[in-house]
């Protein structure tokens, strides 16, 4: 009868200590998902970043080239008036 009850203890801990390794098993999981999540959020956070600047060196260097075709406009407007 002892060596039954004793088994039976063995048994019941084995499964306490089984689902135990299970849930922590499912908890590292979860954290898991949560930071491949979070990973492809920055990830597709960062390629918005990068695309945003792409636009804004776009932007800039239409801005520059306008600025000196005015220029350059402005340089024959003044000449054509001085010459003229």
């Amino acid at each position: 009868m002892q060596v039954s009850a004793y088994d039976h203890d063995a048994e019941e801990k084995k499964q306490r200590l089984s689902h135990r390794h299970f849930k922590r098993l499912e908890a590292i999981a979860d954290q898991a998902g949560y930071i491949n999540k979070a990973l492809l959020v920055r990830k597709q956070h960062l390629q918005m970043q990068r695309y945003k600047v792409r636009l804004q060196k776009k932007r800039t260097e239409l801005l520059l080239q306008q600025a000196v075709e005015l220029k350059t406009l402005k340089l024959k407007l003044k000449r054509a008036q001085l010459y003229g």
